[in-house]
């Protein structure tokens, strides 16, 4: 018994371990169920949710469309109205039409009894010219040789007219061409209407049209005002002289007593200049600039006398010249009409040595600005008749009254820092007040100066650069100005005031470091360092004390303000950056950078680079991995470019090392000859290096491993000794050459025709074809569809993926059930089986 008993007990153990096995299965299946039960309920809700979201959509769809066919219908309305209103325009404008065609027939009646009557006094007064000319020549007896006339008969085309205001009423137009008919006309009404006015009732066609005007309409209009007048006036000559071409001269300063009035029609001069300008520039019309006219030439501070005249006309003939056919060596000289003695006609009379010949003078001031064409960043413009460039002058005040500006609305928030290449050379010339004090007393003896006056300190400083340019004197006066200082030739690492850029044609000192007189005392160093390979200028250092103080309500981290947030370039990322700029929050973005107009000052600046940085900080997150920078400094290793070589290397160390010497000896020629002798060779080694990099790029990625010869051969000959002769004798492989133009390389690839091309071949034979592109650029768009294709066909693999693996959990949830169901009758079976095993037992305790 007690064995039966301890085995019964063994089984019913296991039996119990069982049921817990099979209880626990049954709680997993259970949870499974629930959650099958809320992924149903979360699908229907789906489901229901879109169903109603198509069915709102399609209710705004009908909408939308009843909307638009509302619309449609009042505009068939709208339109059948405005053709009854057109039709009965065009009735009344008929009729109006006709009575003007009525009172044309009689002003050409009209117009042809005045014509009569004006040939018949024309031939009258003809008749007594030639009658007074026959006398004249009859009592002087002087023999005059024949020359063209163009000017024979009253009714011939006139060569030029000039429209003006009273500021070139001085100009002789007899005096302007020897050859040719010039008519200078002063208008009565000396404004732009009076111009308009003039050339409508103005009979005779000309060639060429100059206008001096609007000076005059400044004093009571806007600038945009008068260039609406302007564009009228433009109109008005195409349509009454359709052949002529048409040019507009600058509007002159005035210098006048009273300054406030001076200050601000110089201020609309300068503004309607520039539109004037850009509006002969969209409209294909021609612009004189008065660029060498000096206060001194003005009388009474509005009209120029004497020899400012002579410049005037200098710079009208250098666009009329082209305009009339005219070299440069006919009619140089104009004689101005206010000088008697050259008027009188005394023989052997020369010119004062003060006042040099139109030919020479015009030299010496294009030699005065040759140096300078883009100072401090403003656009130079080529003169005509293929002379140098000459300065933007409006542009360049423009500039300058605006970094006036900004320097005074800087200096309100601190000091001023300003350091590059200003174009400017200064000299030994003091950038401060020499002998300044603070006692400056009227004649009643009353201080003129504030209480709060400070006086310039006298500082010295050294220059090697001993010639000044007018860019130069301006910077001195905003120095000046400002009070503003130069570091130049002042401090350690520049007490000499050593060059800062080197030329064939000579040294010169242009960059420079100008800080506020407050700050000169916080300055430690200033450093010029040596000429190197890299640039023609000179690298400039400035070492100051500061102290930087960190706010805490700025939110910055302590020691950590300065970590900003980087992002590093995958493999993955090109795909990304695509993705990311095809979304539409970016495309808003940017449409909304792009439409706003930025104010041109700190402020404006300040917002659109927040702008652009917010924006270029969104793509770099959608596109790279965003990488926190280390605490530690790695050391920066130096990236060696794959086509260079220590040849290379070596040539760059002996410029740098000609450079240093150069800085100590600035008049050894001997030494600037082979710095820029090494500077050109180190630039065709370049070039030609790259090149043949290209060359064995291409060749390993377009031919097979049959051609490793030929590879190999050029690798050969690369390392031999005279690599740079073999290479530009044989240029590039032989195989990227052209068959039909053997000196041209194989650069384009025409699509339609499926074959490689050079420039020649491009022009000849493919000029028709749409689709000639580069090789390089479709190499990287044959690379690009490969990439897209492959990740189409990966998404489609995971697509298949997934939806197998979605069938086998449906059919994996049929299975699930079934198990549950048997598990349920295997579960009662047991019980049963035990109750009754159980029962057993205790009858047989009971008997026992």
């Amino acid at each position: 018994m007690k064995t039966t008993i301890h085995d019964l007990e063994i089984e019913l153990v296991k039996k119990d371990t069982e049921l817990q096995a099979v209880h626990n299965l049954c709680t997993n299946l259970q949870t499974n169920l629930n959650k099958i039960e809320n992924m149903n309920e979360q699908i229907d809700k789906e489901k229901s949710l879109k169903i109603k979201k198509n069915e709102d959509r399609l209710k705004e769809m009908a909408n939308e469309r009843n909307q638009e066919i509302q619309r449609v219908v009042k505009m068939e309305q709208n339109i059948k109205e405005l053709q009854h209103t057109i039709e009965k325009e065009a009735e009344e404008r008929v009729d109006e039409r006709n009575q003007e065609i009525q009172q044309v027939v009689k002003m050409e009646q009209n117009i042809k009894e005045l014509q009569h009557t004006i040939e018949k006094e024309a031939e009258e007064r003809v008749e007594d010219q030639t009658y007074h000319a026959e006398t004249k020549t009859k009592n002087t007896k002087v023999h005059v040789e024949s020359a063209v006339d163009n000017n024979s008969t009253p009714t011939e085309r006139i060569s030029e007219k000039k429209n003006s205001s009273s500021i070139i009423k001085d100009i002789d137009g007899k005096r302007l061409y020897k050859n040719r008919k010039v008519k200078v006309i002063t208008l009565h009404d000396k404004t732009v209407f009076g111009a308009i006015q003039y050339i409508k009732s103005f009979r005779d066609k000309a060639k060429h049209i100059m206008f001096q005007i609007g000076s005059n309409d400044i004093e009571q209009k806007t600038p945009d005002e008068v260039i609406e007048e302007i564009e009228e006036l433009v109109r008005v000559t195409q349509r009454y002289n359709p052949d002529a071409t048409i040019t507009f001269g600058e509007i002159l300063p005035r210098f006048l007593s009273d300054r406030y009035y001076a200050k601000f029609f110089n201020e609309h001069r300068l503004i309607f200049n520039v539109q004037l300008y850009e509006l002969c520039k969209d409209l294909d019309l021609h612009f004189v600039r008065y660029d060498f006219i000096q206060p001194d030439y003005f009388v009474d501070g509005i009209h120029i006398k004497g020899h400012g005249i002579p410049i005037m006309v200098m710079s009208i003939k250098r666009v009329l010249n082209t305009l009339l056919n005219v070299k440069l060596w006919e009619n140089n000289e104009y004689n101005t009409k206010t000088n008697p003695v050259r008027n009188n006609g005394i023989p052997n009379y020369q010119m004062p040595n003060s006042i040099t010949n139109r030919k020479q003078r015009d030299h010496q001031a294009f030699e005065q600005k040759s140096h300078f064409n883009n100072p401090i960043h403003v656009g130079s413009e080529s003169a005509m008749n293929g002379r140098n460039k000459i300065v933007n002058m409006m542009e360049l005040m423009l500039q300058e009254m605006r970094t006036e500006n900004e320097i005074s609305t800087f200096s309100m928030n601190g000091q001023i820092v300003l350091i590059g290449d200003l174009n400017a050379r200064t000299g030994q010339r003091a950038d401060f007040i020499v002998n300044d004090s603070d006692h400056i007393n009227n004649f009643d003896g009353f201080d003129l100066l504030p209480e709060n006056y400070i006086t310039d300190s006298e500082i010295n400083r050294n220059n090697q650069d001993t010639s000044v340019n007018t860019v130069g004197t301006k910077l001195l006066d905003l120095c000046l100005s400002s009070r503003l200082r130069l570091l130049n030739g002042r401090f350690l690492g520049d007490s000499l005031g050593y060059y800062t850029y080197m030329s064939s044609s000579g040294f010169s000192t242009v960059d420079y470091a100008v800080v506020s007189e407050s700050l000169l005392s916080s300055v430690k160093y200033f450093k010029t360092n040596d000429f190197t390979y890299l640039s023609d200028h000179v690298q400039i250092t400035l070492y100051m004390k500061c102290s930087i103080n960190i706010d805490k309500e700025i939110g910055l981290e302590e020691k950590g303000w300065h970590w900003i947030k980087s992002y590093k370039w995958s493999e993955n990322s090109k795909l990304k950056l695509i993705d990311a700029l095809l979304t539409e929050n970016v495309k808003n973005e940017i449409i909304e950078f792009e439409m706003v107009n930025y104010e041109e000052n700190q402020v404006g600046v300040d917002e659109a680079t927040e702008k652009l940085t917010k924006i270029l900080d969104n793509i770099s997150s959608l596109s790279c991995k965003a990488t926190p920078k280390t605490k530690r400094r790695k050391k920066k290793r130096k990236f060696k470019q794959v086509w260079s070589d220590n040849v290379i290397y070596e040539t760059k160390r002996q410029i740098n090392k000609i450079g240093n010497k150069i800085r100590n000896n600035p008049n050894n020629n001997s030494l600037k000859q082979k710095f820029f002798e090494l500077k050109k060779n180190l630039k065709k080694m370049v070039k030609q290096k790259k090149e043949l990099y290209s060359v064995l790029l291409n060749s390993y990625q377009r031919f097979t491993v049959s051609s490793t010869k030929a590879i190999y051969a050029i690798l050969k000959r690369n390392q031999s000794s005279n690599k740079q002769k073999e290479l530009e004798d044989n240029g590039k492989d032989k195989w990227l050459i052209c068959d039909e133009h053997c000196d041209k390389y194989l650069e384009y690839f025409c699509i339609k025709h499926d074959k490689p091309c050079c420039i020649l071949c491009k022009r000849q034979y493919h000029r028709d074809c749409c689709e000639v592109e580069k090789i390089d650029d479709v190499i990287d768009e044959s690379k690009l569809a490969t990439t897209t294709n492959n990740l189409l066909s990966g998404i489609e693999i995971r697509k298949t993926i997934l939806t197998k693996a979605a069938n086998n959990e449906l059919s994996h949830m049929g299975d699930i059930e079934t198990v549950k169901v048997n598990c349920i009758i295997k579960v009662e079976n047991t019980k049963s089986t035990i109750d009754t095993h159980l029962d057993f037992c205790k009858m047989r305790s009971r008997k026992t």
